[in-house]
């Protein structure tokens, strides 16, 4: 049976939004973990964006299944130390790859206030699209959280998720908000 059609996973099989990002990571999780706890070892890898660290302009809902995922494995990690299993996190910045083609943008032009909020976000997506990373790198850093046999928990992919993970980690609240909102206004 799939993890989704049972009751102990109602909530993730009922939970609003994307499928991919609530039930499937949910489930996928579920089924992973079955062996790893009855041979008391393994790895479980989560990957999630650096859309988990921090939002930006329309991306409520596709960070805020970021943010789930980050929290869902910062959990993990408690719950599976007991059996032996260590928990790693990916977070990729952009990446080449077809994902932001095969996004929907629903932008109602009613609201003029939004416009250049929308329009600012469409420029810096194409500038980090131009500047996204290899596949390969993904792949790489992947690899190396699956073999490092190490206890750390993040592994950023890519030049812009340093950048703007070292933004975050080095300004507090109120300077980082002003820093990135210069990038929408």
């Amino acid at each position: 049976p799939h993890p989704g059609d049972g009751a102990g996973n109602r909530a993730a099989r009922d939970a609003p939004g994307d499928p991919v990002h609530h039930r499937g990571n949910l489930a996928g999780v579920a089924c992973a973990l079955l062996p790893e706890r009855k041979q008391h070892s393994g790895i479980l890898i989560n990957v999630a964006s650096i859309g988990g660290l921090f939002s930006l302009p329309t991306g409520a809902p596709y960070c805020g299944t970021k943010f789930a995922v980050e929290g869902i494995t910062e959990a993990l990690i408690f719950e599976m130390r007991s059996i032996g299993v260590r928990v790693k996190l990916i977070e990729p910045g952009f990446i080449k790859t077809n994902f932001g083609n095969a996004m929907t943008f629903a932008n109602d032009a009613s609201i003029p206030e939004y416009q250049p909020v929308v329009a600012r976000l469409f420029e810096f997506v194409g500038k980090f699209r131009e500047q996204a990373s290899e596949p390969s790198l993904a792949a790489e850093v992947i690899y190396t959280a699956a073999t490092d046999n190490s206890d750390q928990l993040r592994y950023l992919v890519g030049k812009d998720a340093e950048h703007f993970v070292h933004l975050r980690n080095s300004l507090d609240d109120v300077a980082f908000f002003k820093e990135t909102g210069k990038l929408w206004s």
